[in-house]
């Protein structure tokens, strides 16, 4: 973990916790699961609905807006 940006809960009530990351290599593979998908930080704001981002923190929005 590189930092801890923000937090939110969902509708209910589960915490969600975010944070920057990175990997000590650059061999990082995706979890092989259905409810997840790998997908560029940078491209982020565009791959996400927006309906999706509407549920973000401000702060998630700002950090994806940066970069």
């Amino acid at each position: 973990i590189k930092r801890y940006i923000d937090y939110h809960y969902t509708e209910d009530e589960t915490l969600i916790a975010w944070y920057e990351c990175e990997s000590p290599t650059q061999n990082i593979k995706a979890a092989e699961d259905k409810d997840l998908t790998w997908c560029p930080r940078m491209g982020i704001l565009n791959y996400c609905q927006t309906d999706t981002q509407k549920k973000w923190p401000e702060l998630i929005v700002k950090y994806f807006r940066s970069l």
